[in-house]
């Protein structure tokens, strides 16, 4: 929700910081050409990725993560590398400070971790999250609570933590957290030969 005095919302250099800004498109063909091929396997099969095209560099992960975190704790400024332009104390980790706007969720009951971290994989995960990662998720809330007494701080937490997990930056299937190492697969064939 916006804070006051901040009627919109406006981040602050995300083209910098993650890669890639809505109405920053570097040029008229969108952030990716339809045709590119990003070395490695995928050139090697004749493939094409446009989303390749993006630098996933380390400081772009790192920047995203950041701005996440910092949005979880903080609301919308930019305390510890957050997305906002306000930064008028990174010090209350419960955002009473001064910030364009804040998360608004409330989970149904704060202090049961299953239905919380059931909630926020509903909402941040459209029900995906893995049941591994949600009994990772659970634990931490509950010490977390545990701890403080703050049923605000495990949520920032679990917040922060949902998203870390491939369920929150994928729409797609992903590999379940087993533990087990990932089956070796032979090489890609060239589809043009």
């Amino acid at each position: 929700a916006p804070g006051s005095g901040h009627p919109l919302v406006i981040l602050k250099d995300l083209e910098i910081m993650i890669g890639q800004m809505a109405h920053e498109i570097p040029h008229v063909f969108s952030f990716y050409f339809p045709d590119f091929q990003p070395s490695g396997k995928l050139n090697d099969a004749s493939l094409v990725g446009p989303e390749g095209q993006i630098a996933l560099t380390g400081p772009n992960m790192i920047g995203l993560l950041n701005g996440l975190f910092s949005l979880a704790k903080y609301g919308l400024s930019s305390c510890w590398g957050g997305f906002g332009f306000t930064n008028l104390g990174c010090y209350d980790a419960l955002g009473t400070q001064q910030n364009a706007g804040r998360l608004q969720f409330v989970p149904t009951n704060g202090s049961n971790s299953t239905q919380v971290v059931q909630e926020l994989s509903t909402l941040l995960t459209s029900g995906r999250l893995d049941p591994a990662r949600r009994e990772i998720l659970e634990g931490v809330y509950e010490e977390e609570l545990l701890n403080t007494g703050s049923p605000e701080v495990a949520l920032m937490l679990a917040q922060q933590l949902i998203a870390t997990t491939p369920e929150f930056h994928t729409r797609g299937s992903h590999t379940p957290l087993s533990g087990n190492n990932r089956e070796t697969s032979s090489p890609p064939s060239a589809s043009n030969s």
